[in-house]
């Protein structure tokens, strides 16, 4: 293999000194296997708390630098007209056509004004804003326009919404669900839709993930050198250094 692929090979002076720093580093773990190991357990131990304090986000306008087009047009945009971003829910009625009865619409609405008070949403828009102002609705179709769906049983309400992280948008989503409590019926079923839910979704599959490829990765290591080594303290003497890695990551 050497002779074949010659970069493989460490030679010279650079190569002595990697032997060299290896073996010190052998020497020193067959000399102290106490002390070693006691460091280990301290800088995982020191890892592991210290990861209870990351905070998992993302925060996809900021991947642009300070004076880019797409943030001064935004930052623009809010500061001009304000949360621009369309937060969709669905009002689901437990039957069809029910998306039309009054009763709803007037609760819908509440909701609405309980939103923006509570300043969750910059603006709201559903067919409780059309129905109440007959003229503006004249021969609007509410199919036709999605401001419900074909069977008449989900109400499409959108709040405006600003710029921000993927943990204030969940955050955001939740305090919306919340002023819904009390004014929508108990039957009614929030469902939410579109581009942020689906952001939100896509960070917390990403963490479970890495979460569980870890976890999977820890376990496959675990069952080789079981099957290696055909001794429990051994196995577990070696696992410990995997452990290293992971936490400090």
């Amino acid at each position: 293999a050497a002779v074949r692929a010659p970069w493989l090979r460490i030679g010279g002076g650079e190569g002595l000194r990697m032997r060299k720093l290896l073996h010190g580093i052998c020497d020193l773990v067959v000399a102290r296997p106490r002390t070693i190991l006691a460091a280990g357990v301290v800088l995982v131990g020191g890892a592991t708390l210290a990861a209870r304090s990351v905070v998992v986000d993302t925060y996809s306008i900021e991947f642009f630098r300070e004076g880019s087009p797409i943030r001064t047009d935004s930052e623009a945009i809010e500061a001009s007209y304000g949360w621009y971003l369309p937060l969709e829910f669905g009002v689901v009625a437990p039957s069809p056509g029910g998306a039309l009865e009054p009763d709803l619409l007037e609760a819908v609405g509440s909701w609405q004004a309980s939103v923006e008070s509570r300043g969750l949403a910059h603006w709201s828009l559903s067919l409780r804003d059309f129905a109440s102002a007959p003229k503006a609705m004249g021969t609007l179709d509410p199919v036709d326009a999605r401001l419900v769906d074909e069977s008449r049983s989900i109400v499409r309400v959108t709040f405006g919404v600003p710029m921000s992280s993927a943990r204030e948008w969940s955050q955001r989503i939740d305090g919306i669900r919340q002023a819904a409590d009390g004014i929508l019926p108990e039957e009614i079923e929030l469902t939410t839709g579109g581009y942020l839910p689906l952001y939100v979704r896509m960070m917390e599959y990403i963490v479970e993930t890495q979460v569980r490829s870890f976890a999977t990765a820890l376990a496959l290591v675990f069952v080789v050198m079981a099957l290696f080594l055909r001794s429990a303290r051994t196995v577990l003497l070696a696992l410990f250094p995997n452990l290293v890695p992971i936490a400090l990551l």
